[in-house]
């Protein structure tokens, strides 16, 4: 199940979900980065590798409730 939030309501941990070229990727949160256009975000996806991106204020974003090991 998952949950549509504004992006600037995510926080350090949350899991979301993202629609990459490579096809879905849930991305726990590792860093995020409040900075004058947008928000950057820091994570780590499923295998471990570090994944960034940014969004704009006000932009929807899905949390995922999947929970997986750290």
């Amino acid at each position: 199940m998952s949950t549509e939030v504004v992006a600037e309501n995510l926080k350090v941990g949350d899991l979301v979900e993202l629609s990459t070229q490579f096809g879905p990727e849930v991305i726990r949160l590792t860093l995020v980065e409040f900075r004058a256009n947008g928000l950057k975000f820091t994570g780590l996806h499923s295998d471990g590798a570090r994944y960034s991106f940014g969004m704009k204020y006000g932009q929807i974003a899905t949390l995922s409730s999947e929970r997986r090991e750290a």
